[in-house]
């Protein structure tokens, strides 16, 4: 590539065009339940007067709920988010692929970078969470203009990487600042090298766009102040309802192995693989990454501080993954040309963190790390001895049938099952993957690219070729769901409240009427103690006791179905909700309203019909 050659051209405005669209075919989308209704909320205020979750305005203040709230006034709201859902999945192929032609300038790895980034399940960082490129949200906004501020930033654009990042404080707060914060700790460590006035520019850029909506969060109390009982509380709520997104400690060891794939990669793209021009820059913004996941750790596991749990810093290992998929990328194309046993190995590699199988992403690390020792040595033997029993447990665990046993065993077993549907995609994958590397080692780009494109249709074939057990049931339910809602809508007045099953999300969607509890608002528990302390009250009105950390879904499934009439009648006078969702076969004495194949909607007292 030559300097004065485009980082994308136009060819790849359209190929990288198609990739979204076979992304979008590829990865089924559904409308976000938990944050569309401050969309519904912002375009009629006048909905969900009574809703807890709703009204809480400590806990979301991005402006991207008031534009579409907005904008849904002239546009049909499902018609809005599928449109802004395209858009956003291309700008984040765009985004991808110009930080990773910023690290290498080189198409090949850019192409690989967006396939392994756009599709598989890449919203998954060390801590379970990060920007998600899956559903029309805030996240999915910010995360091409963070990705482009950052591609901006290596280049030496401080000021316009700050600018940009700064604004994106109004849509995705928490990600703008984990970016802001790669950038300054760069500027610190780099300060005697850098022009203080290029420095105090891009500072000064970063920091006056967010001075008003910094006093907005001050004056809403996102930093209040808390006794220490009630921390104390919080934490223990956090725990029970948020502990893999806060608490490292409270990992467990299948998470830590899963993660050590990543680690291990990290390894040897470092040690093994070619290093950017841009290497410095980016290391540098990795160590600030590793930074902020130990003040996280310190001040949440060992000397609690709300106001840094409340920023959930280990979300920024999203960071580090766009950094090191890129890097893998360059790495598998390089070292697949050495031999077709190099190209099938790599193949697997690609194929495992397409789809986001990390079991196996730590196996073929294992087995990388041996090929890198060489063929002989006790090392490598090692090493290979390691990688090939992981995947034969992995194989055997996933195509054996269940056997029953003690906990520890079925445990072991649960373990090593990735998944019939997911061993088949693989499979299907890999035979792709190895052509495409294979066309690439024979110099052949056009062939190469159309193998890329049928790796992506791979992909798609083995889920329909393997479709899942329950996906008939679940469909049938979620029809039953939405039409219990859409008569929800129809009969009851806009300030009503439903008492609905905890477990099954997403009531509010179509109903545009408040419920008393769902499982999925706890996960703003993190964001404010007043909401926290409120929401888990609820919990232990229906009837739940913090016991050991266990499946909260299931347990508020069994105590949802244990409800007596009493009981209902209880909690409807304590958070006034005249309408109560059970399910079909119920046999409940009060004033049955609506039924489908699902479930009943019942009257608790006091309805009133518009």
């Amino acid at each position: 590539m030559t300097g004065n050659e485009k980082i994308i051209s136009g060819g790849d405005l359209f190929a990288l065009l198609g990739l979204a669209g076979l992304s979008l075919l590829l990865c089924s989308y559904l409308p976000d339940s938990y944050y569309i209704p401050f969309v519904l909320k912002a375009a009629d205020p006048s909905l969900f007067a009574n809703d807890l979750f709703v009204n809480s305005q400590s806990v979301y203040n991005s402006y991207y709920f008031v534009i579409l709230g907005r904008l849904s006034l002239y546009v049909d709201l499902g018609v809005l988010l599928a449109a802004l859902h395209g858009l956003f999945v291309y700008a984040a192929a765009l985004s991808v692929f110009a930080l990773a032609m910023t690290l290498f300038k080189e198409r090949k790895t850019a192409y690989l970078s967006v396939l392994l980034l756009l599709i598989p399940k890449c919203a998954v960082s060390l801590a379970l969470a990060g920007i998600n490129l899956g559903a029309p949200e805030p996240s999915e906004f910010a995360a091409p203009f963070l990705l482009l501020a950052i591609a901006l930033f290596l280049n030496g654009a401080y000021r316009t990487a700050c600018l940009l990042c700064g604004f994106m404080f109004y849509f995705q707060g928490m990600a703008a600042l984990i970016v802001s914060a790669l950038f300054c700790f760069f500027f610190i460590v780099r300060i005697k090298k850098l022009p203080l006035p290029a420095v105090a520019a891009a500072v000064l850029f970063l920091v006056l766009p967010v001075l008003p909506l910094a006093w907005k969060m001050l004056s809403a109390g996102f930093f209040e102040f808390a006794a220490p009982g009630e921390v104390a509380r919080w934490l223990e709520i956090l725990k029970l309802r948020s502990w893999y997104h806060v608490f490292p400690f409270s990992w467990g060891i299948s998470d830590w192995f899963n993660y050590s794939g990543w680690f291990l990669w990290a390894f040897i793209v470092y040690r093994y693989g070619r290093p950017s021009p841009k290497q410095e820059t980016v290391l540098e913004l990795i160590k600030a990454i590793g930074l902020l996941c130990a003040l996280s750790t310190v001040f949440t596991e060992l000397f609690p501080v709300p106001a840094v749990i409340k920023l959930v810093l280990w979300r920024s290992t999203i960071f580090f993954l766009f950094f090191l998929v890129i890097y893998i990328s360059r790495y598998l194309i390089e070292f697949s040309a050495r031999s077709a046993a190099a190209a099938l190995l790599a193949a697997c590699s690609a194929a495992a963190v397409f789809l986001g199988l990390y079991k196996l992403i730590v196996c073929f690390a294992l087995l990388h790390l041996a090929f890198e020792a060489g063929a002989g040595g006790r090392a490598a033997r090692l090493l290979r001895a390691a990688g090939f029993s992981g995947l034969a447990v992995f194989a055997l665990g996933t195509l054996l049938p269940p056997a029953g046993g003690t906990p520890l065993l079925k445990k072991a077993l649960l373990f090593s099952d990735l998944g019939f549907k997911d061993l088949a995609a693989f499979l299907a994958v890999l035979l792709f993957s190895f052509s495409a590397f294979r066309l690439y080692k024979a110099g052949r780009p056009g062939a190469a690219r159309a193998a890329l494109v049928f790796l992506v249709l791979s992909q798609a074939a083995a889920g329909f070729l393997w479709p899942a057990k329950d996906a008939g049931a679940g469909k049938a339910l979620r029809r039953d769901w939405t039409a219990a809602q859409l008569w929800a809508r129809e009969n009851t007045p806009k300030d009503a409240v439903f008492i609905t099953p905890p477990h099954i999300e997403g009531f509010r969607l179509h109903s545009l009427r408040g419920v008393f509890l769902e499982l999925k608002d706890g996960a703003a528990c993190v964001y404010s103690l007043p909401f926290s302390f409120k929401w888990w009250q609820r919990l232990e009105d229906l009837g739940y006791r913090p016991g050991e950390r266990g499946d909260l879904a299931a347990e508020m499934e069994r105590l949802y179905a244990g409800l007596n009439e009493n009981e209902v009648r209880k909690l409807a006078g304590e958070y006034g909700a005249s309408y109560f969702v059970a399910e079909a076969g119920a046999g409940f004495k009060f004033r049955e309203l609506y039924k489908n194949g699902h479930f009943k909607i019942y009257s608790t007292g006091g309805e009133v019909f518009p």
